[in-house]
């Protein structure tokens, strides 16, 4: 659900992307790897880290 509140094990990294994306220059793919916990998606999930939608990334069934 968008903006639950964050398992208490998780690491508080939060990433959006300013429209357009297009414009964004990343020197690499950004993967749940990268991440020890959750993630808190705002914006458009342009990495696909939050596969449900709901707002956490990088969940343990996403790993």
């Amino acid at each position: 659900m968008p903006g639950a509140d964050l398992p208490p094990v998780a690491t508080e990294v939060i990433y959006s992307v300013p429209l357009p994306a297009s414009l964004v220059h990343a020197t690499s793919d950004v993967d749940c790897r990268h991440f020890s916990g959750t993630v808190r998606v705002a914006g458009k999930d342009i990495f696909n880290l939050d596969r449900d939608g709901d707002g956490i990334g990088c969940e343990p069934e996403d790993r």
